[in-house]
Order: structure tokens, then sequence, then C-alpha cells
């Protein structure tokens, strides 16, 4: 069977019908195979069965080329239950998370998230070991690195998360918070008649920001990470998360205000009155609006 052929019998309709006149496919999945060699030389998984695992988790979203291979055949490797495999990772690995809660300050708790972190990894507790999930978008040391920081503030922000769920809901926290009982009676006429679709609209909005820009905004006012923190979690400078997460911002409220002037009909030459109270009310208010949105793609 050519590498081509387990690639495809693996991957989803989506990608077969992609890349299945590729004439470059073979060549592309060749190259793989040896840039996984190359960088675990001590290792032995089938090449059919590395390409095949491959092809499990391919998006046609991403670039076939840019598909991290070296952190896909360790993956792989482990997954088949390789101790070699394991300890290899282990090696590698355990240093970024230590790393990790070098910058954060977490090392007195570092090694009880290493043990949380690793036993999420290759241990099935239901849903399956985490490292399945790893689809070789990216590194396999950033993906690491993501899923320690996720680890490290869940086990710092536990009795946060419970007082927030115990507020309740995502509902009108951010009018509550940006239009108070002493302003504009027009304003609270806003708050009153329109915290529904407010609601609504700012869901949604969070719903369509994209993977990134959701975790920009969840590490900052969930996680309360600041700029160089989350540039520890993607390995960028502060700088380009500064950028995110003005993006990010702007994007959420943009996408707000449109869905609540096309969906919901709100005539906007009176909403609009409120918006810049909202956003000026928005570090204050949003890591509580955030609260039930963001614990959906807490996955992500």
């Amino acid at each position: 069977m050519s590498l081509a052929s387990a690639f495809l019998q693996h991957a989803s309709a989506e990608a077969q019908a992609q890349l299945a006149e590729r004439p470059d496919l073979e060549a592309i999945l060749a190259d793989m195979v040896r840039r996984a060699h190359e960088a675990w030389p001590d290792l032995t998984v089938d090449a059919h069965q590395f390409i095949g695992y491959a092809g499990q988790r391919y998006s046609p979203e991403q670039s076939l080329e840019q598909m991290n291979a070296e952190g896909l055949y360790l993956a792989c490797a482990c997954a088949t239950g390789n101790e070699l495999a394991v300890a290899a990772f282990q090696d590698r690995y355990r240093p970024v998370m230590n790393g990790v809660y070098g910058r954060l300050g977490f090392q007195r708790i570092g090694e009880e998230i290493t043990q949380r972190v690793m036993r999420s990894i290759f241990v099935n507790d239901g849903s399956g070991p985490a490292l399945l999930n790893y689809t070789g978008r990216g590194s396999l040391g950033n993906w690491v690195r993501v899923l320690t920081v996720r680890e490290a503030y869940r086990v710092t922000r536990k009795e946060r998360k419970k007082q927030d769920r115990e507020q309740g809901g995502a509902d009108e926290r951010i009018m509550d918070g940006a239009i108070s009982e002493d302003q504009n009676p027009e304003l609270l006429h806003l708050k009153r008649d329109y915290r529904h679709k407010f609601k609504q609209s700012f869901q949604l909005a969070f719903d369509r920001l994209s993977h990134r820009e959701r975790n920009i905004l969840r590490y900052q006012f969930l996680d309360g990470l600041n700029l160089e923190q989350i540039g520890t979690v993607y390995d960028v400078s502060r700088a380009t998360v500064a950028r995110w997460r003005a993006r990010a911002r702007e994007q959420l409220f943009a996408e707000t205000r449109k869905i609540m002037r096309d969906e919901f009909k709100v005539p906007l030459e009176e909403f609009d009155g409120a918006m810049h109270l909202i956003e000026s009310a928005m570090d204050v208010s949003l890591s509580r609006l955030l609260t039930n949105v963001a614990r959906e793609h807490d996955s992500d």
C-alpha cells in the first residue's frame, strides 16, 4: 500500500476530496516520514501506521506541508504503548512544563500540575488520552505548554470558578456594570428593554470569534494572565499578544453591534448611545460576563 493510500484511507471525506488528486501527495508524505525518523531515530513506528495516524488527524483547514511530523510521530508511538516513546516524551517536555512554572510563578505547585497534565495526556479517563487530540497543527511542545498553563490556572482558580457560578449567568452583567442607576433615564431604559437581546448578541458574537481570539480573552479576563504570560502560552512577544487582544476586543463589540442591528432589529441610533459606556466598562465587567460564555469553550 502506498503512503498516500494509507493517509486517505484514514482521512475524512472532505480531506479525501481535497487531496486525492494531488500529484505530490506521496512525496509530501514520504518527507513527513523522513523528518519524523530524523527527529526520533531511536523510535520505530511503521511508516504506514504513522501516516494513517496523521491522516486521521488532518483537517482540510490546515496545510498538509506544515503538519508537524515530528510531534505526530512521537504521539503515534506513545499511543501504541511504546514505553521508550513515553519516556522520550517526558524527558523532552518536562523542561517545557518547568519553564512555564518559572515564568508564571507556579514552582510551588509545579509537581502537582505536572502529574495532572501527564495523567490527562496518557490516561484514558473516559474521553480518551488527551494526546490523541494533538493534530500536528503547531509544535507538540507548544501544545504541552498550553495544556500546562490551562491546568495551572484550573488548579488555582477552582474556588473562583465556584463563586462565579454562584453569581449567575452572563446575561445583563455588562449592562449592569456599564449603566448605573444614577445615569441618564434613557440609558436605563436601554438596560431594561435590551438586556436579553444584548445577552444573546454578545454570546453569538463570542462564538463567532476565532479559536485564538476566544482564548486570548479567556486568558486575560478569566485567568488573569498579563501580556507576557499569554505570550508564554503562544511563544510570542508581548507586542504580538497586545495586537491579538486589541483585535479580539474590537471584533467582539463590532460583532455584538452587528447582531443587535441585523438579527434583533434594535434601532442603533438609540443603542449606540450606550455602546461607549459598555466598552468603557469592559475591563471591569468582562471577566464576569465571560465566565459562563467562555466556559463552554474550555476545551478549545
